[in-house]
């Protein structure tokens, strides 16, 4: 049994090609109103994409990159008016951060191409291209990186595997199936997952109105991350509405953010999301690293500079605020909080406020963005729950140790 992983995305569930068919021998739990999947890390142990050559410094270099990659399709997304429909998944799959382990297909054929004249097909607009009503729903995807994806609209029978490695049913989905995809498309994954509230998405498919996340601290011992759907999600603790957009990604309100007990002097309004669907701040999952745009990043730059000592210069123009120390500077270090609408307050912990580069060099893990979009990267979600419950429209984070679940 062919064991396959989807990255985690935003809309439209896209596979490369190949066929991964489970076996019947199996045991298969169908879904009711809930499940629970794991997410693996990808530099983790446990998944297909660990090098074991690699220091771990090595894989901070090298998540660093991925994040500059995703920055820029998310700014893409953010700022796209070219008319694609709005479920686009505008990410390559190299670019995210966390892997599930999925199953396609059964001994039985179930697969089916869907056609060019479904209400679906139409749906994929610009992408269609398609044009008898007799033929399979064919599409093109070319992305702003040059990065370029073709294949045939398709349904069949999907399978995830859950944390006890047990596996679940949830039916029939439509996806993307890649049958040409450039050099950008490569290695062991084989698609991405659609969390968004576009109608192709995973979610919306499943008819899914919430979700969460509790994401560990990565080692070589902590246990996998967890995403809980349905019944299942966790949905507690304070709560920040989530704002109502064209892009279909989820932006919330960011109103300020204090170090200790200092206000950082932040303009207001700096990361409003402007009618015109400019700027603004999401919570996006799959990306590595906080960002804040500059008019925010460099009031908060400057506040973070009078709490640390032994000021290093930048690494290569991604971490501008590093110094030289120990774990225990670090935790001399205030504490940063998030302070969004509705009075949710996001205290980080050490860990996520501060990465080691390189034994005894640590840097601020909150980043500058290269535009106006500001981003709550997974790095900063690590050790709360993050419940989405898109009937209520809200986000909520609650601190746990997600290690223990």
């Amino acid at each position: 049994m062919a064991s396959t992983v989807l990255f985690l995305c935003i809309f439209l569930l896209l596979l490369c090609r190949s066929t991964f068919t489970l076996s019947t021998s199996h045991s298969i739990n169908p879904v009711n109103d809930g499940f629970v999947l794991s997410l693996i890390q990808r530099d983790s142990p446990r998944s297909p994409f660990y090098n074991h050559s690699m220091t771990p410094y090595d894989r901070r270099l090298t998540a660093a990159h991925r994040f500059l990659l995703r920055l820029n399709h998310l700014h893409q997304l953010a700022t796209s008016q070219n008319g694609s429909p709005d479920f686009s998944p505008k990410l390559i799959p190299d670019n995210s951060e966390y892997v599930i382990n999925f199953y396609i297909g059964t001994q039985q054929p179930n697969y089916t191409n869907s056609l060019c004249s479904s209400d679906n097909c139409t749906a994929l607009a610009s992408w269609k291209t398609c044009t008898s009503s007799r033929q399979p729903c064919t599409y093109a995807v070319v992305y702003a990186d040059k990065s370029r994806t073709e294949g045939i609209f398709s349904s069949d029978k999907f399978i995830f595997e859950a944390p006890d490695e047990s596996l679940v049913d949830v039916g029939f989905v439509q996806f993307g199936y890649s049958i040409v995809s450039s050099s950008h498309y490569k290695g062991k994954q084989n698609g991405c997952v659609g969390l968004s509230p576009g109608e192709l998405s995973l979610i919306s498919q499943l008819g899914i109105k919430k979700f969460s996340h509790c994401k560990t601290i990565p080692d070589d011992q902590a246990p996998r991350s967890l995403m809980y759907f349905g019944s299942r999600a966790v949905v507690y603790g304070s709560q920040t509405p989530i704002l109502q957009n064209p892009n279909r990604l989820y932006y919330v309100s960011l109103e300020g953010i204090s170090v200790g007990n200092q206000r950082v002097p932040i303009p207001p309004g700096t990361f409003n999301l402007t009618p015109s669907g400019d700027g603004g701040f999401i919570v996006d999952s799959g990306t590595a690293y906080t960002v804040l745009k500059s008019e925010g990043y460099q009031p908060f730059l400057d506040t973070m500079r009078r709490f640390v000592q032994k000021i290093l210069p930048g690494i290569r123009r991604i971490f501008e605020l590093c110094f030289d120390g120990t774990f225990h500077d670090v935790e001399a270090v205030p504490e940063v909080t998030f302070h969004f609408a509705g009075g949710a307050d996001v205290k980080l912990i050490k860990e996520s406020t501060f990465v080691e580069y390189i034994k005894g060099v640590w840097c601020v893990a909150i980043l500058r963005s290269s535009g106006n979009l500001s981003i709550l990267g997974n790095m900063q979600m690590r050790n709360f729950w993050v419940g989405y419950d898109l009937e209520r429209g809200l986000v909520s984070f609650q601190p746990t140790d997600c290690a223990t679940f």
